[in-house]
């Protein structure tokens, strides 16, 4: 399985606090099935900005340690980065990280209490810049849990949607869980992501709600969401639409 949202630099945001804690994150996650991590530290979030020089520097001793560990899972990097109306020229400048080098798909935070007025004209300005946001954990955001409906525009639109393992598996609560639940028996969740911050309360790991997706909507399915479309992604392929 790949894992495209995972805090698992350290020292650097809410994640990882030390780099014993990332090779354990690691560790874990490569128990679970994980075969790839993609390191997502905080971007242009109100607490946390993560430099990308600081980050690709965080990424090496992390990428270190766990080849030292001997632990079977490759690590590579990209931002999540939170909403604002100038990614655009913030990803033209090197500031921010998108998953491949060609700035195919980037993976875009929303507040958690709203989704701002402007949210869809800026995606549709990456989209013609030829960037595509990836919506991270749209299912903890309280706009569409109020309007669950809400993500089929934005997926119409080519908006691929992630949502977070934690939340099928019920541990960000029942709303999150309902929602996550409605959206994969409506075939609208493109990918499971574990938005791991440690070994502990929010574990880096998929395979809890990988089961879910095969018993409820099959294997294929959770094939789709755990390695194919993290795959496209990273190779700049495809997805929505």
């Amino acid at each position: 399985m790949i894992d495209l949202h995972c805090h698992i630099l350290p020292g650097v945001d809410d994640g990882a606090k030390t780099i014993e804690d990332s090779v354990a994150m690691a560790r874990m996650a490569a128990d679970a099935g994980t075969t790839k991590i993609v390191a997502t530290p905080h971007m242009n979030h109100p607490q946390f900005h993560v430099p990308g020089p600081l980050a690709k520097t965080k990424l090496a001793e992390v990428r270190a340690a766990v080849l030292a560990a001997k632990i079977p899972v490759e690590i590579v990097l990209a931002g999540e980065i939170h909403w604002s109306s100038d990614i655009e020229k913030q990803l033209a400048a090197g500031e921010l990280l998108p998953y491949c080098a060609e700035h195919r798909y980037i993976l875009f935070e929303l507040p958690m209490s709203h989704v701002p007025h402007a949210t869809r004209e800026v995606t549709w300005k990456l989209q013609l810049a030829g960037v595509f946001p990836v919506l991270a954990h749209p299912e903890r955001n309280m706009d569409f849990e109020r309007d669950p409906d809400l993500i089929h525009q934005y997926r119409d639109a080519g908006v691929p949607c992630q949502i977070t393992a934690m939340s099928l598996t019920g541990d960000f609560g029942r709303k999150a869980r309902k929602l996550a639940e409605r959206w994969l028996a409506e075939g609208a969740i493109d990918l499971l992501a574990s938005d791991g911050h440690s070994t502990r309360s929010r574990p880096p790991t998929l395979a809890d709600a990988a089961r879910i997706v095969r018993k409820q909507a099959g294997a294929t399915v959770e094939d789709w969401l755990t390695n194919e479309v993290p795959r496209r992604i990273l190779a700049g392929e495809p997805v929505v639409g």
